[in-house]
């Protein structure tokens, strides 16, 4: 049985969760590797060659699509997107380099939760009230994790938060994108950084 037959045999629930695990997967090897990294290059660097790399990997396929597929009728929306990918991955290098892997992890699981806050306030998205406790559940765990005022919070930890903040607010950027462009040139600006 081929590869691709096995694919589409199976049910669409396990495809996404081996989906999932083969994406947590690359984000564990990822962060390993900017750990690994950041002993001899700067988080510039790093960003630098992680995205040359993304572009050379994209290449052939934007080949085989056609240069039109990138023109759009938003650019000041699509640049500050790219600007706020570029620094929030930025910031994400730096406090990968220096912070322990489980608390960079437990940080940034805030991105959600300042999208959510987003939506509701930017958008005017409805948000019910689980969604609401969620979200208050989830900043009390970020207080667990900094420990405000029995010591100092990191300066790293601060640029996961900014880093988390900068990516919800890509994510509504992108969501105001959706009204008038292409799936194809919006997901080319939604690739995860981490």
């Amino acid at each position: 049985m081929s590869l691709a037959r096995w694919w589409n045999a199976l049910s669409p629930l396990v495809r996404a969760a081996l989906l999932m695990l083969l994406g947590s997967s690359c984000v564990a090897v990822q962060l390993s590797a900017i750990r690994i990294a950041s002993a001899t290059l700067h988080p510039f660097e790093i960003a630098l060659f992680r995205n040359l790399v993304g572009f050379l990997v994209i290449l052939p396929f934007l080949g085989r699509l056609g240069l039109h597929t990138l023109r759009t009728g938003q650019p000041w929306r699509l640049a500050m997107s790219s600007i706020g990918l570029l620094v929030s991955m930025v910031l994400f290098f730096m406090a990968v380099a220096e912070l322990p892997l489980a608390e960079v992890m437990a940080l940034s699981f805030t991105k959600p939760l300042f999208a959510t806050l987003g939506a509701a306030l930017l958008l005017h998205e409805a948000v019910r009230a689980r969604r609401w406790v969620a979200v208050l559940v989830g900043f009390c765990g970020v207080l667990i994790v900094l420990r405000p005022g029995t010591e100092a919070v990191s300066p790293y930890a601060v640029m996961i938060l900014l880093s988390a903040l900068l990516l919800a607010g890509v994510t509504l950027l992108i969501k105001r994108l959706t009204d008038r462009e292409r799936a194809l040139r919006r997901s080319c600006s939604t690739r995860r950084c981490s």
